[in-house]
């Protein structure tokens, strides 16, 4: 019966750290599709902007302010 409960017990927790570490990626993911949005979104602003003023497009360079995905696996 004691070894059954602790089994269970173990289980549990080992449930419990498995839904946590489920909730931590998908905000991760969640973050990284927002700053995939906001730099997708410069680019195309800065590309539009430059092809009408007749230049060639470039896209602009990725944040280094700790606001980029990247950035904060860096940090890590």
């Amino acid at each position: 019966m004691e070894r059954g409960r602790i089994e269970r017990e173990s289980l549990s927790r080992q449930l419990l750290q498995t839904i946590e570490q489920k909730i931590s990626l998908a905000q991760e993911l969640e973050e990284w599709q927002e700053d995939m949005q906001v730099i997708i979104s410069q680019q195309l602003k800065s590309q539009h902007l430059q092809e009408e003023a007749g230049g060639k497009a470039r896209c602009p360079p990725v944040p280094q302010d700790g606001s980029s995905f990247f950035f904060r696996f860096r940090k890590s």
